[in-house]
C-alpha cells in the first residue's frame, strides 16, 4: 500500500502548553520521516495526557507512522481507536479510509469491506466515493459474491450524473452479469429490478443462457417476460430473433415430446421437480440414438382448466407431439384424456394417482401407483414378511388418510390379521395425546394389559403392555415423526412402526428422533438405493441441479425414458408409441420396476425401507 499523502496533522492546537509541546514534538518527528521516534513520542504523550483533546490526533499520527513502516498489524489499533472512539472528530473519515486500506493490506476482507462501504457512503468527495465503490466491487468479485459486486457498482453509477461518463461503470456491470452470475443470481437481479436497469440485462442474459443450453421453454418464457417488461427496449429486435430461432429449432426436431405442467401457481414446486426429471432424461437422446432428433415442447397451463385443454391441442396439432408427459393431478388428466383419445396420442402422467383416469381410455397411462397399492404393499410386508398380526392405525382426517385407513383395514382383514383400533387426528395437529390415550383404552378392553409395579410404595406407575404388534402411521414426515415420539411417551414401545410413503423424509427422522428406529416405510423411490439404475439417476440429478431428486422427478424421468425406448424400437407415430407403452413389462427405472397392464393400470415394485441407526436402509 502506498504511503498516505496526508501530512501529520496538527489536529488540535488548543490545550495546555506542555501538551501542545509534546504533541508537536511527535508531529515534527513524523514530518522529518523519523517514524520510530514518532511512535515513541506519541506513546509517551498518551501515557501522560490520556484525556487530552489532542489524543485523537495522536492516535491517528501513530497509525500513520506504523503504515509508513509497513507495520500494518500495529496500525490497526490506533486507527480503530479514532474510528470507533472519536467518531465526531473532523478527520474520522480519513482514519476510516486508512483503516480500510490497512485491512486490505492484511487480507482481512471481512473487516475491510464494511469500513470502506461506510466511508464510500459518507465521504464528501464524489471522486473518492466512486473510487471506493469500484474497489469494493472488485473485493466482492474476489470473494465470489457477484451480486453484491453489481449492487456496489450501481451505487457508483448513481453518483455519475453524465450519461456518457457512466459507460465504463455500466460496461463493468455488464461484464459481471455475463461472466459471473448463474441463472439463479440472474433471476434474483431481475426480480430486484423488474422494470429498470440492470433487470433488463439480467433477463436478456437469462434468455440467452437457457437458449444456449437448449432449454427452449425457459428461454421462451424469459424472452416473453423481457418484451412485456421492456416494450421499448433497444434489444427487442434481438429478443424477437431468439423467439423465432426457438420456434425453428423446435420444429426442426424429427420427434417432439410434449410436456404439459402447471409451472406457475400452487402446484409449481411439484411441477418443477417433474420438469427437472424430464429434462434430465432427454439428455440421453444422443447416447441412445444419435441419428434421431428428439426435443421437448413444454407448455405451462398455469392451473387453468381452459388453458389446459388448449395447450394439449396445441402440443398435438401444431407440434405433432409423439407423446405427452403430464399433467400432475388426476382431475387435470381427466380434462385432457378425451383429447388424447380423439387424436390417438399417448398421454402419460408421472404423478396422478386415480385409477379411474385410465379406465376406458387406451391412450392414457400413469407412472405412479394408487394410495391403495401403497397400503396393500405395506400391509403385505407387515404380515407376510414381518409376521405381525394385530395393528392400530393413526391417520389424518382428510381424503388421503381416510382412503389409506380403509385400504389397510381391508388388506389386514383379508390376510387374516386384526385392526384393534383406527384413530383419526386433525391434519394440522401436533399434539396426539387424546388419540393415543383413546387407542390405549380400546386396546386394554381387548388384548392390552397394565402390569402393576413390583413395589407400589416407590411411586412407580403401572406398565402398559400393548396387545398389538404394529402401528400404522399415516401422514407427512413431520406428523408421523411426532406421532412416533409421542407413542413412546405414552408407553407404546417396542412395536413395529409402519409408515406411509409420506414418512420417507428427513423430517420424519428429525421429528421422531430415536423413537423411529426400526420403522418400516414403503415408497416409489428411494434416493439411497444401491440399485445401479437409481444410483446413476441420483448422481446425475445431483450434478445437474445441486439437489436430491424426489419421487416426482424419478417418475417423470422414467416416463420420458419409456417414450425414448419406444422411439428407439422403431416407433415413428403417436399410436405406435402408445402400442409400445401398452407392452411395457418390468421396465427397470429410477422409480423401480414398472409394468403397464392391458387396461392401463400400472404395477410397480415399491421400495421397502427401514430406519437403522438413524438412517434409511433398503430392505428389498
Amino acid at each position: 500500500m502506498p504511503s498516505p499523502v496526508l501530512s501529520a496533522p496538527a489536529r488540535d492546537s488548543a490545550g495546555p502548553p506542555a501538551e501542545r509541546k509534546a504533541y508537536f514534538s511527535a508531529k515534527q518527528y513524523y514530518d522529518e520521516g523519523d517514524y520510530e521516534r514518532t511512535i515513541s513520542a506519541v506513546q509517551e504523550f498518551l501515557t501522560n495526557y490520556p484525556k487530552s483533546s489532542m489524543a485523537p490526533g495522536a492516535y491517528f499520527l501513530m497509525g500513520q507512522a506504523y503504515i509508513q513502516q509497513r507495520k500494518y498489524n500495529e496500525a490497526v489499533d490506533p486507527l480503530r481507536m479514532v474510528v470507533e472512539g472519536f467518531q465526531a472528530v473532523p478527520f474520522a473519515g480519513e482514519a476510516r479510509l486508512l483503516l480500510g486500506k490497512v485491512y486490505l493490506q492484511l487480507g482481512m476482507m471481512e473487516e475491510a469491506i464494511p469500513i470502506l462501504e461506510q466511508e464510500a457512503a459518507q465521504n464528501r468527495d464524489i471522486q473518492i466515493r466512486q473510487d471506493l465503490y469500484s474497489q469494493i466491487a472488485d473485493l466482492y468479485l474476489s470473494r465470489q459474491e457477484p451480486l453484491k459486486a453489481v449492487e456496489t457498482l450501481l451505487k457508483q453509477r448513481q453518483l455519475i450524473k453524465d450519461r456518457e461518463s457512466r459507460v465504463p461503470v455500466e460496461g463493468k456491470i455488464h461484464q459481471v452479469i455475463e461472466k459471473n452470475l448463474d441463472d439463479h443470481q440472474l433471476h434474483r437481479l431481475f426480480e430486484q429490478y423488474p422494470q429498470s436497469y440492470p433487470g433488463d440485462k439480467a433477463l436478456l442474459r437469462l434468455s440467452e443462457t437457457t437458449f444456449g443450453r437448449g432449454d427452449f421453454f425457459r428461454a421462451e418464457r424469459y424472452l416473453n417476460q423481457f418484451l412485456g417488461h421492456f416494450p421499448k427496449h433497444p434489444s427487442n429486435q434481438r429478443a424477437m430473433e431468439l423467439l423465432t430461432a426457438i420456434l425453428d429449432r423446435i420444429k426442426s426436431y424429427r420427434f417432439r415430446i410434449g410436456v404439459l405442467l402447471p409451472l406457475t401457481g400452487r402446484e409449481a414446486p411439484y411441477a418443477d421437480s417433474v420438469l427437472k426429471g424430464i429434462q434430465l432424461a432427454i439428455e440421453d437422446v444422443q447416447q441412445m440414438f444419435p441419428d434421431k432428433s428428439v426435443g421437448l415442447v413444454i407448455r405451462n397451463f398455469e392451473g387453468q382448466p381452459a388453458k389446459l385443454k388448449a395447450s394439449m391441442e396445441e402440443l398435438i396439432k401444431e407440434y405433432s407431439s409423439v407423446a405427452i408427459v403430464g399433467p400432475l393431478l388426476s382431475k387435470d388428466v381427466a380434462v385432457v384424456a378425451s383429447v388424447a383419445e380423439k387424436n390417438r396420442t399417448p398421454l402419460i402422467t408421472p404423478t396422478a394417482t386415480s385409477s379411474k383416469i385410465v379406465e376406458g381410455n387406451a391412450y392414457v397411462f400413469r407412472n405412479t401407483v394408487t394410495h391403495g397399492f401403497v397400503g396393500k404393499t405395506l400391509a403385505e410386508y407387515a404380515m407376510l414378511k414381518s409376521g405381525l398380526r394385530r395393528f392400530v392405525i393413526f391417520y389424518p382426517q382428510d381424503t388421503y388418510g381416510l382412503e389409506m385407513m380403509k385400504v389397510l383395514s381391508e388388506e389386514v382383514n383379508r390376510l387374516g390379521g386384526e385392526i384393534i383400533a383406527s384413530e383419526a387426528y386433525p391434519p394440522d395437529a401436533n399434539d396426539f395425546g387424546d388419540p393415543i390415550k383413546h387407542v390405549i383404552q380400546l386396546d386394554l378392553a381387548r388384548y392390552g394389559a397394565m402390569i402393576p409395579p413390583d413395589n407400589p410404595s416407590t411411586g412407580q406407575k403401572p406398565e402398559y403392555i400393548p396387545g398389538f404388534d404394529g402401528v400404522f402411521l399415516l401422514g407427512d414426515g413431520m406428523k408421523t415423526g411426532l406421532l412416533a415420539s409421542q407413542l413412546a411417551f405414552y408407553g407404546i414401545k417396542d412395536r413395529t412402526l409402519l409408515v406411509s410413503h409420506g414418512g420417507n423424509s428427513s423430517e420424519f427422522l428429525l421429528a421422531g428422533n430415536r423413537f423411529v428406529e426400526g420403522a418400516i416405510l414403503v415408497n416409489g423411490f428411494f434416493e439411497g438405493s444401491t440399485d445401479p439404475t437409481v444410483r446413476n439417476f441420483v448422481s446425475r440429478y445431483q450434478a445437474k441441479y445441486q439437489e436430491f431428486p424426489d419421487l416426482f422427478a424419478a417418475q417423470a424421468y422414467d416416463c420420458v425414458q419409456m417414450i425414448l425406448l419406444a422411439l428407439k424400437s422403431g416407433a415413428t407415430q403417436p399410436d405406435q408409441v402408445r402400442d409400445y407403452l401398452a407392452q411395457v413389462r418390468g421396465f427397470h427405472g429410477a422409480s423401480g420396476l414398472t409394468t403397464f397392464h392391458p387396461k392401463g393400470q400400472v404395477e410397480k415394485r415399491l421400495f421397502v425401507i427401514q430406519v437403522k441407526n438413524g438412517k434409511y436402509v433398503q430392505l428389498n
